[in-house]
């Protein structure tokens, strides 16, 4: 399992990298909500990924506007061109939860796929919040189909029964449930909703409502980045990414042959593989920083940390990271690598 997700993360990497890149340069809105949505996807594929590793666990974050993940979700999952089909978001904005964002999304995409296989000509969705007792918020899904099957609503959540009311696997409310309630969440039906079918997500109140957004990054300085993965499609990735931000780049598929083709102080900063072939990446970073002790090493891997062997001695390594990254991530790295860069560099100046 734990190679499977290494490979999936792998391209992930390439999928962000590339939908990154593009969303800068996006023509127009229509460009912008399709690169967006693929990323959404991409980050959320990851965290399941996360989830799947031998450490297991649940998705981390700061919590989330509810009003924003609804969206989102919508962009991902609600049909955006057909007129026969009616979204409409009614949470008031600032109410937010505790809850990662990417948990609350999987819940919704179940809930809206769901509700569009009982609406197969066309329908209605409504989302709704309102701030409950005990600093609790309570979100609603509300459709205008046929209503829940006919019995008790709990055993909607059992193994094996269908949320739609059809054949199936039946496994995605039952998942749903326990997803969120190991986040502090709960996740019910309201069989007295009125016409068509009602879920209710019982969250902890907080996280990132009202959050100010991040502040943008400034632009990556012009530099010479070293690239080393055994991956052609990450390392080429990597390369026009950085090649699009003005940086040169250096990039080798193993270590034998960055080592060959490396001149000391040819670069600010170094993006190694943790698993590359033969040699290495922790010895490649090892030798590196043995001929350029002024070089910022950023260790990258496709490996779960629970999966990795213990980590780096951090006189060699200055930063570990697990793929995917998005373009913001590879940013602000290449940013505090530069910096760190210069920092060595005027220190040996004045020795």
């Amino acid at each position: 399992m734990a190679g499977v997700v290494h490979d999936i993360n792998q391209m992930l990497a390439v999928i962000t990298g590339r939908a990154g890149l593009l969303l800068n340069q996006a023509p127009d809105a229509d460009w912008e909500r399709h690169l967006r949505a693929i990323l959404l996807a991409s980050g959320d594929a990851a965290a399941m990924l996360r989830r799947l590793s031998p450490a297991g666990g649940v998705a981390v974050g700061e919590g989330a506007d509810l009003r924003t993940v609804a969206e989102e979700a919508a962009l991902l999952f609600w049909p955006q061109e057909k007129s026969a089909y009616n979204w409409r978001n009614e949470i008031e904005p600032g109410l937010g939860t505790t809850i990662p964002a990417q948990i609350l999304r999987e819940v919704l995409a179940n809930l809206l796929l769901n509700a569009l296989a009982v609406l197969p000509a066309g329908g209605e969705v409504t989302l709704s919040a309102a701030a409950g007792g005990e600093g609790r918020v309570r979100l609603r899904v509300t459709d205008n189909g046929p209503g829940l099957p006919p019995g008790d609503p709990e055993r909607l959540f059992a193994p094996g029964v269908s949320g739609s009311g059809e054949t199936g696997r039946g496994i995605g409310l039952a998942a749903c449930r326990q997803l969120l309630a190991q986040a502090g969440g709960r996740l019910q039906a309201d069989p007295t909703g009125g016409a068509g079918a009602v879920f209710v997500l019982d969250l902890p109140r907080g996280g990132a409502a009202g959050a100010a957004a991040a502040e943008p990054l400034p632009p990556v300085p012009a530099m010479t980045v070293l690239v080393v993965d055994d991956e052609a499609g990450v390392r080429d990735m990597l390369s026009e990414v950085l090649t699009a931000w003005g940086c040169r780049v250096l990039a080798y598929r193993d270590g034998h042959s960055a080592l060959a083709g490396y001149e000391p102080r040819s670069a600010a900063v170094a993006l190694i593989d943790r698993r590359l072939p033969g040699l290495g990446g922790l010895e490649l970073a090892t030798r590196l920083r043995g001929t350029d002790p002024c070089l910022a090493v950023v260790m990258m891997s496709g490996w779960q940390q629970a999966d990795r062997a213990p980590g780096p001695d951090p006189a060699v390594v200055d930063q570990e990271v697990t793929k995917p990254l998005e373009l913001s991530r590879i940013q602000a790295i290449l940013l505090a690598g530069h910096d760190l860069n210069q920092t060595r560099r005027e220190g040996v100046s004045r020795d």
